[in-house]
């Protein structure tokens, strides 16, 4: 670790990021279907 500040690396974390955007999204949709869910057989 001679560099602290390494342009490689932080934009590797980002490519990371990115890829496990899809994932994090589709569980919030998950999530707020559940939820979404539940309320409407709440409210039936």
């Amino acid at each position: 670790m001679t560099k602290v500040f390494d342009p490689r690396s932080r934009h590797r974390t980002i490519i990371d990021y990115l890829k496990t955007l899809p994932g994090v999204l589709t569980g919030v949709a998950a999530l707020i279907g559940a939820t979404t869910g539940l309320v409407v057989a709440l409210l039936r």
